[in-house]
């Protein structure tokens, strides 16, 4: 028999240097597409400066810092390894060669794939070397490498993947759960009770939209839902896209107190007001309420930002004022229908990837004014992109009062919130108790506001 020759030995081990960098440079630019990768590891990259340069990102991602050529070169300098990784020069060069269209996802999996490859290579190069010691027989010999092909096999497999006995029992601890809570909510209780007991709460994973046309209480709903949340230890971010944090907190004291907001505005504050002006800013003093007033701010930004917050400081909701603000690729789409498809998919991934109920308010077209009475409609949506498939609950406020102004309406001081849709749950009325002068939305008093304009 032939004596036998190595054939790899002429060969370069697997791997794809393109989709290394194009990991890393789609990074830079964007960064939350990291959080798309997390079954990626230092050591699956085969140049070991995109190694290292991947580590150094993923320290500043856990550390809930930007990532961006000064941040990435700083944490490289501070452990010695910037001009083994080539430098700065090597890193802007990296920012020049994002592609067009970046899919991480895609690039991650070729890389991982090639990690595969050189980590079964080389059990089987340690299997040569023992079946050339010839000191095991070859049965002990064939279950070492068996064993070392199983370890690759399920490190490197998908876990998203599992049969339906697996989760069974969570699903019974789940309906066991509910059977015992008698308040009937299994998400965030809004504090809004007829609300809270035709949703079971706001669930984690969902989107939840809720339009309406100007005026109509958008904000101030908001605002409410993140009293009742925050008043529970409940920590969340609320991206304030139109509204300072002034402006926010103002009306946040406003409601807490029951104090008129223009009264707030203006100084002219009572000595009493003044006491209980005092309370509330002890109350939101304690509130885990984090708040981001950056205008104009791209989604991305706001879905990097949550990432790093969710990991510092465990969010459970994420509010953000409101669609129609926030920022998309406009280059890459045909119209800005397109982009904001683009961006209410994202956060529906967003809802999904962090676990948490993502509450998007939004703009409902000029349809609504067209017709009588100016209810709103699912298809008033339609506008803002791909929402209504994306969201998993709708609802659109209604207040009658905004267009009835006579004193004689039945339906003043009432607002009407319109379960447009409901993915897990049954759509209709509810109705509600507006303050215009602390923009508060309270439950509604028994056998008040029957006159319904539906």
């Amino acid at each position: 028999m032939d004596s036998i020759r190595d054939p790899y030995l002429s060969h370069i081990p697997p791997q794809n240097l393109e989709a290394e960098e194009s990991i890393l440079s789609t990074i830079l630019l964007y960064n939350e597409e990291l959080f798309k990768i997390d079954n990626l590891k230092p050591a699956d990259f085969y140049r070991s400066s995109h190694g290292k340069i991947f580590e150094a990102i993923t320290e500043l991602a856990d550390a809930g810092e930007a990532i961006d050529l000064v941040t990435v070169s700083n944490a490289l300098k501070s452990k010695g390894q910037l001009e083994e990784c080539g430098g700065g020069s090597y890193l802007a060069h990296l920012t020049d060669t994002v592609p067009i269209s970046p899919n991480i996802a895609e690039y991650a999996n070729i890389v991982k794939d090639k990690a595969t490859l050189r980590e079964t290579l080389n059990a089987c190069a340690e299997t040569i070397q023992e079946c050339f010691e010839a000191s095991e027989k070859s049965e002990v010999v064939i279950n070492h490498l068996s064993g070392k092909l199983a370890s690759i096999e399920d490190g490197n497999s998908s876990k998203t993947y599992c049969f339906v006995k697996d989760v069974l029992g969570d699903a019974i601890d789940e309906i066991e759960f509910r059977s015992q809570n008698k308040s009937m909510v299994s998400g965030l209780a809004t504090g809004l009770h007829v609300l809270d007991a035709m949703t079971s709460g706001f669930q984690n994973s969902d989107l939840i939209i809720i339009a309406g046309r100007p005026s109509m209480g958008k904000t101030a709903i908001a605002l409410n839902l993140m009293q009742n949340f925050c008043k529970n230890q409940i920590c969340g971010a609320y991206y304030s896209l139109e509204m300072s944090k002034k402006q926010n907190t103002l009306r946040l004291i406003s409601s807490e107190s029951g104090v008129n907001s223009v009264r707030l505005r203006t100084g002219q504050v009572s000595r009493d007001e003044w006491i209980c002006i005092a309370d509330a800013a002890g109350s939101i003093n304690d509130w885990p309420l984090i708040i981001d007033d950056s205008s104009s701010t791209h989604y991305r930004q706001i879905i990097n930002r949550s990432h790093q917050l969710k990991k510092k400081f465990g969010i459970k909701w994420v509010v953000i004022d409101y669609l129609q603000l926030v920022r998309g690729d406009r280059a890459r789409n045909d119209n800005r229908n397109n982009e904001l498809g683009e961006i209410s998919n994202a956060f529906k991934g967003l809802a999904k990837d962090l676990d948490v109920p993502v509450i998007v308010l939004s703009q409902l077209n000029r349809e609504v004014e067209k017709r009588s009475p100016r209810i709103p409609r699912l298809s008033d949506l339609r506008d803002s992109g791909n929402i209504e498939q994306d969201a998993d609950l709708v609802i659109a406020l209604y207040r009658d009062e905004y267009y009835n102004t006579d004193e004689m309406n039945p339906n003043r001081r009432i607002a009407d919130a319109l379960i447009l849709k409901a993915r897990n749950g049954p759509t209709g009325v509810v109705r509600l108790q507006f303050h215009k002068e602390t923009s508060t939305f309270r439950n509604l008093a028994e056998g008040y506001g029957d006159q319904s304009p539906f």
